[in-house]
C-alpha cells in the first residue's frame, strides 16, 4: 500500500519541524517527504561518520563529507533567500559544520547524479560552527538540495533558521491519508476469495491543526483501476468508506480545507493520496486424469483447471494421505502404485481436493530359465513375481507354443513327455496380470531329448600282425566298427568296455590289444555329447576275431636326397608296390599298403603314399599284405633319406648404385653354419639354382639394376648332391639427380646474411626425401663440418658446396654448388646527427634535407633516391606514406621526433624479391624549449625596519641547473647589455635594492643554445615589532565578542591568528568564544611576528548533570584571564544553592548533596581585572 502526503494549509506538525535530515542522498531521493527542512530555527540532531561510501565533487569541500545530513527546500514565496546554520555539540560547545546548496531543480525526481559543481549555489569549507546559505532569487515552486556536514564529527545539535532575504521556504505540514480497516489498522490481507467482501476506511489526523476541528471540510474521491466510483465533497467528518467486492487497485485522493478561509482555492487544492490493491479469486475447481492405470505404462497425471476465471494455483499432490515432497505442479508422473489426489488453492481461496486416480503396479516376473531333459524326466517351470507385495488381485495363465493350457492357472507348471513329444523343444509363456488391467508375461523354453540306441551286436575280425603272429593276440582298431555299433548316427559317441558291468573301460579303442586269444566279446554304451543333459544309450557287443598270419623282410630302397631345404625326402612307393607284386606275388591278386610303424600296420591307420613325408634318416616301412578278407601277411623294409646341408639365413644387402659389390663375400657368412663339405654357386632364380645352372659370377664386381635383386645361393653337398638353396636381397638406389642452382644475391655492406635454403626447393627439384647440407668451403666439406644456421650464413662474396642425400633411397648422396653475391646497400652506415631548434611548443619546422649529404655518405646522387618517413614500418616497406615536402617539415610528436630515411639503391637489388637494396637511417629531431621563467610573478621581498635597514635581501632563484646553463643579470626589464651586473652569473641572485631587474638563461646542454629573458621586481616589506589587542581582557557575557590587534609600525604585509584557528588579513576576530588566546601578527613574507595574551570569559546556557562525564557540572568559562572573588547561584525563588570559590571546578546542580529538579537558576558573579572591577548576572538551565 501506498500514501501520498499533501499540504494542508495552517497544520503544524512538531515532528515535521523536527528536521531530522537523511544519512545519505540515496535515502533522500528514495522518500523525499521524509526530509524537508523550511528553516524554523528548531535543533535537530546531528550526523556523525559518514557509511554511505557516496563521494561528490564540490567547488570547496576537498574531501569526502565527514557526518552528513541532507534536506530538501521547496520554495514558497520567490525572491532571496538567507539561512543561518549553526552547530554545537551536546556538551554545548560551538562545532565545525560546512555545507552544499545545489539547485534550482523542478522535481526530486533521480537527484543525486545532478548534484554536480555545475548546479552547486553556494558551498562553504571555513572552520566556523555558523554559516551563512544564500539562496540568490529562488523562485516559487523550485526544490534545493542542502546538505549540513558535521566536520567536528562530534555527536550535537543542529539549527537552521531564515536570517534575511524577500523569499520564503515552504513550511507547509506534510500529511498524508491512509486506509486502514475499521480499527485503524493497516490492511495486510490482500487476497480474498468470492464472495467475501472488504471494507476500506480512509481516515484523516487533525489533532495538530491550529484552528477549530469544525471548521474543517474534507473531500473524498475513491478510484478503482484510475475511475472514479464514489465522492464525498465537503464533509466535515475526517473519515469515509467503502465495500469492496472485485479485484482491482483502490485509491483515496482527499483534499481538506478551512471552511472559515476566505482566501482558499479551492480548485488548487494539494492532494493527499493512498492505495491498495486487492484481489478477489474464485475458489478453484479442478479435474484429475492419467494417460495410463499401469505403472509400467510411466503414466502421467495431468491437473485441469475447470475454474470459470482461474487463477494461479498452488498444487500438492498426494499418494492416499501422504503428500509427495516436490510434487507441487499441474502434472506428475507416479513411482508407486496407489490412491492419487490433488490438493489445490490459490492466494485467496482455501484448499481443495480433486477426484481420485488410481495406479496399479505391474507384475514384475523373474526370467524363467529354460530347460533341457532326457525323454524320461520331468521339468518345473515357476512364474516368480518380485513386486507381489504390491499387488492386490493376481491371476495366471500358463500357453504351450502360444496355445493356453487349460486347467494351468497356478504359478507352477510341469513339463514332461506326456505333454510334450521326445525330441522336440516348447515354448511356454506365463502370463501373470493385476486387477484383470496390468498384465506382464514371461516366456522360457523347454527341450525333451532322445535316448540314444545300440546295434544289439555287431562282428569285427583282424589279422595277427603282432610277433607272434600266430597266438590269436593282435593289436585291433574297435573303431572301425563304430558306424555299424551306432547304426549310423554319428552323433552318438561310443564307450568301450572289457566287461559286461561296464567297469573294465578301454580307454585307447583305436589300439586295443584282445585278452582273450582269437575271440573276445566288447561291451559298448553311447551318448551324443551335444545333449544337455548327456542321455545314455542301451548296451550293444562287438564280437572281436582275430586270424594268426606271417611277416617277411624286404630288401631296402635306393637311398634319396630330401625336398629342397626341407627336412623330409619323397619316396616312390608304387614303384615299391608293384616291385613287391612282380617279386612276391606275380600270380596273386594281392592289395598291398605301406606304413610308418607296426601298430599302424596293425590297426591300417595312416598309410603311406608318394606324397608322405619321410623324415631325414633310416626308416622301418612295415607292408601289409591282403587278398580279400584273407589275411596274406606283413613284411619290412628299410629307407635312408640322406642329410641335407644345413639351412640359415643370409643377411640382405643394402648398396648405391656407385658402391662396388662382389657375391663371394658372402662364401665366409654361408659355411659359418655348414656341418658337411659344400659347394657354393649363386644364380640368379630358384629354377636356375636347382637346375645348377647359369651360374652368377661371384668374384667380380656385380652389375645391378636399380631396385631390388634377389639372388639364390645354391649350397650341394660334396658327398650325396643333395641341395639347399638359401635367397638374400640387394637393394641397388640410385644416387640423387641435382638441379644447379641460381646465384643468391643479397643486398648488404661488405657482408650480408645469406638463406641458403631457400635454394633447397631448385636443387632438389621439390623431392621432400632429399636433404641438402651446405659447406662453406672444400676443406670443410672434406673435414664433413657444415653450415651451422644456413637459413642466416653471413660471408662476403663466396662459392659454397651442397650435399644432397636421399633420405628415401639409403640415403644415397649427390653434390653441386651455389654462388653467393653481396650487393652493397646504398647510403650511409651510421645516423645522422639530429636537427635542433628552439621552440616553446615543442613544434616547428625543419628541413630534412640538411643532412642529405651525411645520409648519401660516398653513394652518388644519381643511384640512389632518398625519402623520409614518420613511421619507420613505411619507410621499411618503402610505400607511398613519405614526406612529400621535407624542406617543410614540422614535427607531428612534440619536442622530440625520430624521422626514418630511405635510401634506395637505383643500380644494386635483392635477386630473390628483386626489391632494390636500401638503408633506413634514423634522423632525430628536437625542439628544445627555452628556459622557462620559474620566477614570482609579484615582487620579491626585502625585509627592512622601520627606520629602513635591511634585516634580510630579497632572494631570486631561477630554480634552472647550474650546470646546463649560463646566467647573466641585469637591473631594468629585457636584459639590456647596457646595464649587465657584472659578476652576477649563478642561478640565484641576492639585492638589497628595490627596482626592476632581469636574468638571461642560455641552455648549454643542446646545439642550438636556447635562451630566454625573465624580468621581475623587487619591493620592500615592513618587519612588525609590536602588537596589542582591544580589550584585553574580555568579559562578554551575553555579548558580542570581537576583539581587535594592533600591529606596529602599520603595514598591509601583515596577517593575524587568535590561537591556532588560522591565519586571516583582517585584525579584527568575531564571536570569539570563552578562552585564554594568544594573539600573533605576522608578516606575510617571513619578515617577523609578535604576538600577546588575551583572556575572554563566557558560560554555558544549559548543563546536564546525569553522570555520564559530558556537560555535568556549571562554571564560568575561560576564568583563567579574570580574578574571581565569589559566584552566587540561586533558584528561581532567590534562594541561594550555592557559592563558588575561584578554585572550585563548578557546580554540579545537587543542594546538600542532593540532586535539584530541572530548572531555571540564576548567577551572580563578582570578577577583577587588573584595571577593572565588575559584577554580573545572568540566567541558565539545568536539564536531566
Amino acid at each position: 500500500m501506498r500514501s501520498f502526503c499533501c499540504l494542508l494549509a495552517f497544520f503544524i506538525c512538531s515532528l515535521s519541524f523536527s528536521q531530522e535530515g537523511a544519512g545519505s542522498c540515496a535515502q533522500l531521493q528514495a522518500d523525499p517527504e521524509l526530509y524537508q527542512s523550511c528553516a524554523t530555527s528548531i535543533p535537530f540532531a546531528n550526523s556523525t561518520q559518514n557509511n554511505s561510501g557516496e563521494a561528490f565533487q564540490t567547488t570547496c569541500i576537498p574531501t569526502e563529507f565527514a557526518g552528513p545530513t541532507w534536506f530538501f527546500i521547496l520554495i514558497n514565496q520567490s525572491g532571496s533567500i538567507v539561512l543561518q546554520v549553526s552547530q554545537v555539540s551536546n556538551n554545548g560547545n560551538a562545532a565545525d559544520v560546512d555545507f552544499v546548496l545545489w539547485g534550482p531543480f523542478s522535481s526530486l525526481t533521480g537527484i543525486c547524479p545532478q548534484l554536480t559543481p555545475a548546479n552547486e549555489v553556494d558551498c562553504s569549507y571555513s572552520a566556523s560552527a555558523v554559516e551563512t546559505v544564500v539562496f540568490p532569487n529562488a523562485v516559487s515552486g523550485e526544490y534545493y538540495i542542502l546538505v549540513v556536514d558535521n566536520f567536528a564529527n562530534v555527536p550535537g545539535q543542529i539549527s537552521i533558521a531564515q536570517t534575511g532575504g524577500s523569499g520564503s521556504s515552504d513550511c507547509s505540514f506534510l500529511s498524508s491519508v491512509e486506509i486502514a480497516d475499521i480499527n485503524d489498522q493497516e490492511i495486510t490481507d490482500l487476497n480474498y476469495c468470492n464472495p467475501e467482501t472488504v471494507n476500506l476506511y480512509a481516515k484523516v489526523e487533525t489533532s495538530d491543526f491550529d484552528g477549530l476541528p469544525q471548521d474543517l471540510r474534507f473531500n473524498f474521491r475513491w478510484y478503482k483501476d484510475d475511475v472514479l466510483i464514489t465522492e464525498t465533497l465537503a464533509s466535515p467528518s475526517s473519515e469515509s468508506s467503502i465495500t469492496a467486492s472485485s479485484s482491482g487497485v483502490y485509491r483515496i485522493d482527499l483534499t481538506a480545507y478551512d471552511s472559515t478561509d476566505p482566501t482558499i482555492n479551492q480548485n488548487n487544492l494539494p492532494i493527499s493520496s493512498d492505495e491498495i490493491t486487492l484481489t478477489f479469486r474464485d475458489a478453484p475447481q479442478v479435474q484429475l486424469s492419467s494417460s495410463a492405470t499401469c505403472l509400467s505404462d510411466a503414466p502421467i497425471i495431468t491437473l485441469q483447471d475447470v475454474t470459470p476465471n482461474p487463477a494461479p494455483l498452488t498444487i500438492r499432490w498426494f499418494n492416499g494421505a501422504t503428500q509427495i515432497a516436490g510434487a507441487n505442479g499441474n502434472s506428475f508422473t507416479p513411482t508407486t502404485p496407489g490412491q492419487y489426489t490433488a490438493r489445490v488453492s490459490n492466494d485467496s481461496c482455501p484448499e481443495v481436493i480433486s477426484n481420485v486416480v488410481m495406479i496399479y503396479d505391474t507384475p514384475i516376473i523373474n526370467p524363467i530359465p529354460t530347460q533341457t531333459i532326457c525323454e524320461s524326466a520331468t521339468a518345473t517351470l515357476t512364474a516368480n513375481v518380485t513386486n507381489l507385495a504390491n499387488l492386490t488381485n493376481v491371476s495366471y495363465q500358463w500357453f504351450k507354443d502360444g496355445v493356453a493350457i487349460a486347467g494351468a492357472t497356478n504359478p507352477n507348471l510341469s513339463v514332461n513327455s506326456g505333454i510334450q513329444p521326445p525330441g522336440t523343444t516348447a515354448t511356454y509363456e506365463v502370463r501373470v496380470t493385476e486387477n484383470a488391467i496390468c498384465q506382464s508375461t514371461a516366456q522360457t523354453t523347454v527341450t525333451l531329448n532322445l535316448l540314444p540306441v545300440l546295434a544289439a551286436n555287431t562282428p569285427l575280425e583282424q589279422c595277427d600282425y603282432i610277433v607272434p603272429s600266430t597266438d590269436g593276440i593282435a593289436v585291433t582298431n574297435l573303431t572301425e566298427a563304430a558306424a555299424a555299433v551306432s547304426q549310423g548316427n554319428s552323433q552318438i559317441v561310443l564307450r568301450y568296455f572289457r566287461d559286461a558291468t561296464l567297469t573294465d573301460e578301454i580307454t585307447t579303442p583305436e589300439t586295443f590289444t584282445n585278452t582273450t586269444p582269437f575271440n573276445q566279446t566288447i561291451y559298448v554304451i553311447g551318448s551324443i555329447p551335444t545333449q544337455n543333459p548327456v542321455c545314455p544309450s542301451n548296451v550293444g557287443t562287438i564280437s572281436l576275431q582275430v586270424n594268426p598270419t606271417t611277416i617277411d623282410a624286404y630288401p631296402a630302397m635306393v637311398a634319396i636326397c630330401p625336398e629342397i631345404n626341407q627336412n623330409y625326402g619323397l619316396a616312390d612307393f608304387e614303384q615299391r608296390r608293384q616291385f613287391i607284386k612282380n617279386t612276391y606275388f606275380p600270380t596273386f591278386n594281392v592289395d598291398i599298403a605301406f606304413y610308418a610303424s607296426a601298430s599302424d600296420a596293425s590297426v591300417e591307420a595312416n598309410p603311406l603314399d608318394n606324397s608322405s613325408q619321410i623324415p631325414v634318416g633310416l626308416n622301418q616301412i612295415f607292408a601289409r599284405i591282403e587278398t580279400g578278407n584273407n589275411c596274406q601277411g606283413i613284411a619290412t623294409f628299410n629307407l635312408l633319406v640322406n642329410t641335407p646341408p644345413q639351412q640359415g639365413s643370409i643377411a640382405n644387402v643394402t648398396k648405391c648404385n656407385n658402391d662396388v659389390f662382389v657375391l663371394s663375400s658372402k662364401d665366409a657368412e654361408i659355411l659359418a653354419f655348414q656341418t658337411q663339405n659344400v659347394v657354393i654357386n649363386y644364380y640368379p632364380s630358384f629354377a636356375a639354382a636347382e637346375a645348377n645352372g647359369p651360374t652368377l659370377n661371384k668374384n667380380s664386381n656385380l652389375s645391378l639394376p636399380i631396385g631390388t635383386t634377389t639372388v639364390f645361393a645354391g649350397i650341394r653337398t660334396q658327398t650325396n648332391q643333395c641341395l639347399a638353396i638359401i635367397p638374400f636381397q640387394i637393394d641397388n638406389f640410385n644416387h640423387p639427380i641435382l638441379v644447379a642452382p641460381d646465384p643468391i644475391g643479397v643486398c648488404g655492406s661488405t657482408t650480408a646474411s645469406f638463406d641458403l635454403t631457400i635454394r633447397n626447393n631448385q636443387i632438389t627439384g621439390g623431392n621432400p626425401n632429399l636433404i641438402v647440407t651446405y659447406f662453406a668451403s672444400q676443406a670443410d666439406f672434406n673435414a664433413n663440418v657444415p653450415i651451422t644456421d644456413p637459413t642466416a650464413f653471413v660471408t662476403s662474396s663466396t662459392t659454397v658446396i651442397a650435399l644432397v642425400n636421399d633420405t628415401a633411397n639409403n640415403n644415397c648422396p649427390s653434390q653441386t654448388t651455389l654462388e653467393l653475391n653481396v650487393n652493397l646497400n646504398p647510403g650511409a652506415t651510421q645516423n645522422p646527427e639530429p636537427l635542433y631548434i628552439c621552440d616553446d611548443s615543442g613544434y616547428a619546422d625543419f628541413n630534412l634535407t640538411e643532412r642529405l649529404s651525411a645520409v648519401l655518405a660516398s653513394t652518388p646522387n644519381n643511384e640512389a633516391i632518398v625519402r623520409y618517413y614518420i613511421n619507420q614500418d613505411d619507410a621499411l616497406a618503402g610505400n607511398e606514406e613519405f614526406i612529400a615536402t621535407p624542406e617543410a617539415f614540422r614535427n607531428t610528436i612534440q619536442n622530440t621526433q625520430t624521422i626514418y630515411v630511405r635510401v634506395t639503391s637505383t643500380v644494386n637489388s635483392d635477386t630473390e624479391n628483386n626489391i632494390p637494396c636500401f638503408t633506413v637511417l634514423e634522423l632525430p629531431l628536437i625542439v628544445q624549449a627555452y628556459p622557462q621563467n620559474q620566477l614570482n610573478s609579484y615582487p620579491y621581498k626585502i625585509c627592512v625596519t622601520e627606520t629602513g635597514t635591511v634585516t634580510r635581501e630579497a632572494f631570486i632563484d631561477t630554480d634552472l641547473a647550474a650546470a646546463d646553463h649560463l646566467f647573466q643579470w641585469y637591473r631594468g626589464f629585457d636584459a639590456n647589455p647596457a646595464n649587465l651586473i657584472l659578476g652576477a652569473n649563478g642561478p640565484t641572485f641576492l639585492t638589497d635594492e628595490a627596482g626592476e631587474y632581469s636574468v638571461r638563461a642560455t641552455n648549454i646542454t643542446t646545439p642550438p643554445l636556447c635562451s630566454s629573458v625573465f624580468n621581475f621586481t623587487a619591493r620592500e616589506t615592513l618587519i612588525p615589532t609590536s602588537v596589542s589587542v582591544t580589550p584585553e581582557v574580555l568579559v562578554a557575557f551575553e555579548i558580542d565578542n570581537t576583539v581587535t590587534a594592533l600591529a606596529a609600525p602599520q603595514s598591509n604585509d601583515y596577517e593575524y591568528m587568535l590561537g591556532n584557528y588560522g591565519w586571516q588579513d583582517s585584525p579584527t576576530f568575531e564571536n570569539v568564544r570563552e578562552g585564554l588566546y594568544t594573539l600573533t601578527v605576522r608578516n606575510k613574507f617571513g619578515c617577523g611576528e609578535v604576538f600577546t595574551s588575551l583572556a575572554v570569559v563566557d558560560y554555558k546556557k544549559y548543563f546536564t548533570p546525569n553522570g555520564d562525564g559530558v556537560n555535568d557540572v556549571w562554571n564560568l568559562q575561560g576564568r583563567t584571564g579574570l580574578r574571581f572573588n565569589n559566584i552566587f547561584i540561586f533558584d528561581r525563588n532567590g534562594k541561594l544553592i550555592r557559592e563558588l570559590s575561584e578554585n572550585q571546578t563548578g557546580w554540579d546542580g545537587t543542594y546538600n548533596g542532593a540532586p535539584l529538579p530541572a530548572d531555571d537558576y540564576w548567577f551572580k558573579a563578582e570578577y577583577a581585572t587588573q584595571n577593572t572591577r565588575g559584577t554580573f548576572s545572568g540566567h541558565f538551565t539545568l536539564k536531566r
